[in-house]
């Protein structure tokens, strides 16, 4: 048991990345948050819409472009405080530009903002130049990953939700269909980012291109999708 545990969760990675991407940890769990309160009708999601919206949307582009920060950094040698100056800097004026929209127009913000800072994060660790092959294997390796976090964070919520419905089934128990949207949302908004900060490691590493799954990857393949 404890080693089908290690390869799901890999805790050192885990622990890795909380302590080098901590700003996009922090709204991935903003996120997470904001969704329980909606689901537990904590906040009127009816009345209060364009609000949430807007933190939604700054959450998620924040997320982006924290990592972008963090690998800028790390691609030209800067130290913490211009690295969190910059970073806060330019979250402060995506902060203005998105709570002064509402309704379509954070929408039409939103889509290509997003799809923006998601395209540059592969990037981002090159600003200064390097090699084509350094910039084509990070890229492969992080947009690779992305879809493994996306697989896994379904594959986890999937999993635990076919568990529960089988003990409600199985034991007659009554279980609050709100639980099943938050593990759902632990899912996708909480585990799968955190699994695709683990895929932003040194881009030096890249040089020479190589899809070589993790102890993780291919327990997903092997055990469960090949099944």
């Amino acid at each position: 048991m404890t080693s089908l545990i290690q390869r799901l969760l890999p805790i050192d990675a885990f622990k890795e990345t909380l302590l080098r991407f901590p700003l996009p940890v922090a709204c991935s769990l903003y996120l997470f948050g904001l969704m329980v309160l909606v689901i537990h009708d904590v906040v009127d999601i009816d009345k209060q819409l364009d609000v949430i919206g807007q933190q939604f949307v700054l959450a998620a582009c924040g997320y982006l472009w924290f990592v972008i920060t963090r690998l800028i950094a790390s691609g030209l040698g800067w130290n913490k405080f211009r690295e969190y100056a910059m970073a806060m800097g330019i979250f402060a004026l995506l902060a203005w530009q998105v709570f002064s929209r509402e309704g379509e127009t954070l929408l039409w913000l939103l889509v290509p903002l997003f799809a923006a800072l998601f395209l540059s994060v592969s990037s981002a660790p090159f600003i200064r130049g390097r090699f084509d092959d350094a910039t084509w294997g990070f890229s492969v390796h992080l947009y690779h990953g992305a879809l493994f976090a996306a697989l896994a964070g379904v594959l986890w919520g999937g999993g635990i939700s076919i568990s529960l419905a089988s003990i409600e089934y199985l034991f007659r128990a009554d279980i609050p269909s709100e639980l099943y949207g938050d593990i759902w949302s632990a899912c996708l908004l909480v585990l799968a980012p955190l699994y695709a900060l683990t895929y932003a490691n040194d881009p030096d590493h890249f040089l020479q291109p190589e899809l070589n799954l993790s102890a993780y990857e291919n327990f997903i393949v092997q055990k469960v999708l090949a099944p």
